[in-house]
């Protein structure tokens, strides 16, 4: 597998807008807090929400609607989008 990361910054209370990669994600929390929201694959209405610390991760499968928030302090995480395979939704680790 190989992939493409770069360093993301959310400020204080912000969100990404709902969103869907084409590639698995894994998001690795490096400083300050996340909320991971990941919408059901089955319908649209529920969903599972994650809480990332320092040194926590999640995966996001490919396709898989989802939206990031930052909490009072912000969040700086780590989103890797891998090639080559597709992976389950795992918990935090």
């Amino acid at each position: 597998s190989s992939g493409a990361a770069l360093v993301q910054y959310l400020p204080p209370f912000s969100s990404s807008s709902e969103h869907a990669h084409s590639l698995d994600e894994t998001i690795i929390q490096i400083a300050g807090r996340s909320k991971i929201v990941l919408r059901d694959q089955k319908d649209d209405v529920h969903s599972t929400a994650y809480t990332l610390e320092p040194g926590s991760k999640v995966l996001i499968p490919a396709g898989r609607s989802h939206v990031v928030q930052s909490d009072e302090i912000g969040s700086i995480t780590f989103p890797i989008k891998l090639t080559g395979r597709r992976g389950k939704t795992r918990g935090i680790k």
